[in-house]
């Protein structure tokens, strides 16, 4: 419960101070409270003035609160950290030439020097704003105020609503920008970066084996963990192998993103008990299980979990003239930490008082934008009959 009795008295004497200039007045117990409530309640202006500046002081504390919620997955972004991605600048790699500095009949030009490297600039400005609305009836407001339990009790669930709303935007806006990346590197990667396991292994071993006995099946989890570990170890080398722009990048450890279905991690974990394939992964700085890559589905089956159905018209090819691609099956997705970017900042509180209705109409709004790179490493494991 986030509404403790000192904080939900600084709340109110907050609100009222900014509503009414009530100065003089200062909860601080139960009976102050109802004193400063039937000033509030005196009117419908008084309650209009209050309520608005009661939801604008939640959203406020909430920012505040959530501040200290960590991180649940390394694409979501902060508003400094998205500064830096919002602008990005690469440099292609320069070539070598020969030199004659070893010849000693020959003198070399010092001003000779070609101008070569060639910068790339990627500007991110998918930016947009969401609300979330909501209806309150103001007898609520009235009955809040017989006690200081009760008034904790209506803050909390203002607070409970909107960062509830808030985490579950968050989420879904994460998902997207991971999923439109697997999207991109499907229909415009490179082969090593659209890696079917289960085809592989069975044309490597005529195994015949299905999606749903593979994940039961020890030797393909072996070849399947061992194949993730090797590509995480070769995406640390400068190459142009993992991106779909053909830029040179490596990927160190502490910007290492390592994503992987929690349906596979489970499989691993189970038959794979002595292995060290999951223990090396979890000790990764940026390992992360995934429940779903987009959605649940009626009942979290394989099928649903494991798919993307992502339409994007920047994907758009020669090959694919929809920019769009539905995949299912997929396992596991390792990638550079700057490949993709969520973030949903400057939040902020309005609300109304509706007399006819005799309701306070509630508006929370942030702005919203993600950042997809496909310049930058990222690998999509997954597992298909073709």
């Amino acid at each position: 419960n986030m509404a403790t009795v000192n904080q939900i008295f600084t709340m109110v004497n907050d609100s009222a101070k900014q509503a009414m200039g009530v100065e003089a007045i200062t909860v601080k117990d139960t009976g102050t409270l109802v004193s400063l409530g039937d000033q509030v309640l005196s009117s419908d202006t008084n309650k209009e003035k209050f309520y608005n500046a009661l939801v604008d002081r939640i959203g406020r504390t909430v920012i505040a609160v959530r501040e200290y919620t960590p991180k649940d997955r390394a694409i979501k972004r902060d508003e400094m950290e998205w500064g830096a991605v919002y602008q990005k600048i690469s440099y292609k790699m320069k070539e070598a030439t020969s030199n004659g500095s070893w010849v000693t009949e020959q003198q070399v030009d010092p001003f000779d020097v070609a101008i070569g490297t060639e910068a790339v600039q990627k500007l991110f400005s998918k930016i947009g704003t969401y609300t979330y609305e909501d209806s309150i009836p103001d007898y609520q407001l009235f009955t809040a105020f017989t006690s200081a339990s009760a008034m904790g009790a209506f803050i909390s669930g203002i607070y409970t609503n909107m960062d509830n709303a808030l985490k579950l935007a968050e989420e879904n806006l994460a998902n997207l920008a991971a999923d439109t990346y697997m999207a991109g590197a499907l229909i415009k990667g490179k082969a090593t970066q659209k890696r079917n396991l289960l085809k592989e292994y069975n044309t490597a071993t005529s195994a015949g084996l299905t999606v749903e006995s593979c994940l039961k099946n020890v030797d393909f989890l072996k070849y399947a963990s061992r194949e993730i570990k090797t590509v995480i170890d070769n995406m640390k080398q400068m190459s142009v192998l993992y991106n779909a722009e053909g830029m040179p990048r490596f990927t160190p450890d502490d910007k290492l993103v390592v994503e992987v279905l929690g349906q596979f991690a489970s499989a691993t974990d189970t038959y794979l008990q002595a292995d060290t394939f999951h223990n090396e992964l979890t000790q990764l700085p940026n390992y992360e299980k995934v429940v779903y890559w987009q959605g649940s589905g009626t009942s979290f089956a394989f099928e649903d979990v494991s798919k993307i159905n992502i339409q994007n018209s920047e994907l758009i090819t020669a090959q694919n003239a929809t920019g769009a691609i539905e995949q299912s099956g997929i396992i596991a997705f390792v990638h550079d930490y700057d490949a993709a970017a969520s973030i949903i900042y400057r939040r902020r509180s309005h609300s109304i008082y509706n007399p006819r209705a005799e309701r306070y109409n509630i508006f929370e709004k942030a702005d919203k934008g993600y950042a997809v790179d496909l310049s930058e490493n990222g690998v999509v494991f997954y597992i298909a009959a073709e």
